[in-house]
């Protein structure tokens, strides 16, 4: 489901592409620091009620937990597999999280009206089918004043290579966005207008550069597969055998000729692009003095 937080519902990963979404996800730390900044300007730090939606393997779900440890901390994710990793990656950093719910930011109806402080959404809204749905759901279990972050791509230099690749690869000039599309909300105020139509307040917005980097060609390729997997098995199934490596081959030849995708002289790639994080608040909050 997603290049960022999590990963695609009813998509699994293993060998390359595993080490590949890992890659991607670890490269997100800053952005996990940041929502735990952001919820520190806008609360008295005490004992919050947070949940976080698309959490994936556990972030910024583990980072919260770090940051404000009197926090209750819910963490979701669409996938049950994601959860067990959350799990463990809460094991491993040592933080208690309160709770672990496979559930999609459409459908929260497990969790009661006005009982959240925040809802984060790291890279994970445009992945939801029913962002409106999603962001109707957040303000009935926020509290008055409560306030969801929100974080997705503005601009990728990776997925500017996926297109020109799957345009050469298919003969086809570049139509329908690939069915995991981390893009979906790069318009302008493709968020802000969604926060409106919620009724929810826009009391912040930044936009900012992350950086991704792959330590070698067998994960760059990998990478591909997170956005590009679904449908080249769907061309394989469908009698187009080895499709998936003879992508990989054409992607990783016109990768670098994309404007913001660079190799180094060890064989790895760096990538990345803008994304915005924006901040919508519940009506009852008004600004500490």
């Amino acid at each position: 489901r997603r290049c960022g937080s999590t990963a695609p519902v009813n998509q699994s990963f293993d060998g390359a592409t595993a080490a590949a979404y890992e890659t991607i996800f670890e490269s997100l730390e800053p952005l996990w620091k940041r929502h735990a900044a952001l919820i520190a300007r806008y609360s008295d730090c005490g004992r919050l009620n947070i949940l976080d939606i698309g959490s994936g393997p556990g972030e910024p779900s583990c980072t919260l937990a770090f940051t404000f440890p009197t926090a209750q901390i819910t963490c979701t994710d669409p996938a049950p597999d994601m959860n067990a990793k959350a799990k463990a990656r809460a094991e491993k950093k040592g933080v208690q999280l309160s709770a672990f719910s496979v559930c999609g930011g459409e459908d929260l109806s497990q969790f009661p009206d006005s009982c959240f402080d925040f809802v984060t959404m790291n890279f994970a809204l445009m992945f939801v089918p029913d962002r409106a749905k999603c962001l109707e759901e957040c303000k009935r279990v926020l509290k008055p004043g409560g306030k969801v972050l929100s974080t997705v791509w503005k601009t990728n230099s990776f997925m500017a290579a996926v297109s020109t690749a799957a345009a050469e690869f298919t003969g086809e000039p570049p139509g329908e966005p690939p069915p995991i599309n981390p893009m979906a909300l790069k318009a302008e105020n493709a968020q802000e207008d969604l926060g409106t139509a919620a009724a929810l307040e826009v009391v912040h917005s930044e936009v900012g550069n992350i950086d991704i980097f792959c330590k070698d060609e067998a994960i760059f390729r990998a990478c591909s597969l997170i956005v590009m997997g679904p449908k080249l098995k769907a061309m394989e199934e469908a009698g187009r055998v080895g499709a998936s490596e003879a992508f990989q081959d054409v992607f990783v030849r016109v990768a670098p000729k994309v404007e913001g995708i660079t190799m180094d002289s060890n064989g790895g790639y760096a990538f990345g692009g803008l994304y915005q994080m924006i901040v919508l608040s519940k009506a009852g909050w008004q600004e500490p003095l």
